[in-house]
């Protein structure tokens, strides 16, 4: 297993296109229903006869709906996404040296990372196909339908800081991107087969005065329960990293192998961890 920490990192731009909403102006008076964008954020107004009060400041008659669509996939959310029907570029520039590049919540037929230099000098390029099909049979091959991974994680060939552009090439879909993370990996241990994985599902039941009950769908979350074996010199490290990013979020991924199952990736948090300690030495 290994945990890939965030690194920040500083936005440059990107060729999303946000929604068709007006700027917040201080002069103009907003009534219920009216939405503004302020400061990349979408704002919701649920009084009348409202002006001259700040989004941010007037959580009474302003309320926060989402972040705009360019900048969604910067959001702390995995499951809303910025959206384009063509071909998407974004740029952006780390400071410190990071080795891995994670995309989650993807909708594109491939993607191409490039690092650059300060004079725009191309350092590396990477780049992932998103297109798979499912090949059980020969008429699967032929004229079975393709799918689109959904996440998408790049290991650097060596550190690197700069500028990096991210090209998101459009499917029949279009383009889309839930989430960015840079960072760097921390190596805990090899995963022990056999893991458990699911989903942590948030739709509700809710029944009336009369006892109808209807089902409101709502939100996922990928879990798994894994077993890691470290050896007995590297535990100290170990629980020192496991405890620096406690409720934090990070991407952990649990099967490091070129075709593994991406289930086994998840970017989120660890509810707790025990270590047990073989007396006989690893």
């Amino acid at each position: 297993m290994t945990i890939i920490t965030p690194t920040k990192f500083t936005h440059i731009s990107n060729t999303f296109i946000d929604e068709n909403l007006p700027k917040f102006s201080l002069e103009v008076t907003y009534n219920t229903g009216d939405e503004v964008i302020y400061k990349n954020n979408i704002y919701k107004c649920v009084k009348d006869g409202v002006t001259n009060l700040n989004p941010v400041k007037s959580s009474k008659e302003w309320v926060l709906m989402s972040a705009t669509n360019k900048y969604k996939f910067m959001d702390k959310y995995i499951t809303s996404q910025s959206k384009s029907d063509e071909t998407v570029e974004i740029l952006i520039k780390v400071d410190e040296s990071i080795d891995t590049i994670a995309l989650f919540n993807l909708n594109a037929a491939r993607c191409e990372i490039i690092g650059l230099d300060n004079d725009e000098n191309i350092k590396f390029i990477k780049e992932i196909n998103l297109t798979y099909k499912k090949s059980r049979s020969w008429w699967e091959y032929f004229f079975g339908k393709f799918y689109y991974k959904a996440d998408g994680v790049i290991n650097l060939d060596k550190p690197f800081y700069g500028n990096i552009k991210i090209k998101l090439y459009k499917n029949k879909f279009g383009a889309s991107l839930g989430h960015l993370l840079v960072g760097s990996k921390y190596h805990l241990g090899a995963t022990i087969y056999s893991p458990k994985i699911g989903i942590l599902d948030y739709s509700k039941v809710v029944a009336n005065d009369f006892g109808d009950k209807e089902l409101f769908k709502g939100k996922n979350a990928k879990f798994a329960d894994l077993g890691v074996a470290i050896k007995n010199i590297n535990v100290d490290e170990v629980r020192k990293k496991l405890s620096e990013v406690a409720g934090t979020l990070a991407l952990f991924i649990g099967d490091e192998r070129d075709y593994g199952f991406d289930s086994l990736n998840i970017y989120g948090f660890y509810k707790d961890f025990n270590i047990f300690i073989d007396s006989g030495g690893m």
